[in-house]
């Protein structure tokens, strides 16, 4: 499955698995987030690695937010629905999401839920779901448009989580 119908600021994303078993991105992504992420302290879970920047917890909070709004958006275009849906601002989700008064094990529990939920559904999608267009931010884009953002996004976070966070 290709995306058709993509949105500009997806592209860099898309580009990272665009081709790929999205289901099997997908379950590779769980394990290696449930790795990474238990495996950094509960003290660390706090550090930004510049001023302004998000946390640890804020980061993962912004990718499980991130799956968690686009999946439904997915699946709202899967059932047919004409909404045309709003964006949504990144930095105040994360502001009134607190999670820096959640513990990273929380935070990752959530991720995980909604990780499941989201290979739940795509896995049931079929080829004709996939290319079923809907508009987003004002925008038209296709399922399989968001389902390989959910994917990129992630792994774009990843990489900065390893390479700005982690990094010794």
């Amino acid at each position: 499955m290709r995306p058709v119908t993509v949105p500009p600021y997806f592209k860099y994303y898309i580009a990272l698995h665009e081709g790929e078993d999205i289901v099997a991105i997908y379950e590779a992504q769980l394990a290696e987030m449930i790795a990474v992420f238990e495996n950094i302290s509960e003290e660390k879970a706090g550090f930004a690695y510049q001023e302004g920047k998000w946390t640890i917890k804020e980061l993962l909070g912004h990718i499980t937010d991130t799956e968690r709004v686009l999946s439904y958006r997915a699946m709202c275009i899967a059932r047919r629905d004409a909404t045309s849906f709003p964006g949504f601002d990144e930095d105040e989700y994360v502001r009134q999401a607190h999670f820096g008064r959640r513990s990273l094990n929380n935070i990752l529990g959530e991720f995980i839920s909604v990780r499941k939920a989201t290979i739940a559904l795509v896995a049931n999608f079929t080829a004709e779901d996939m290319l079923h267009i809907g508009t987003t931010n004002s925008v038209k884009v296709d399922i399989a448009a968001i389902l390989y953002m959910i994917a990129g996004h992630a792994t774009h976070h990843l990489k900065v989580l390893k390479d700005k966070y982690l990094a010794e």
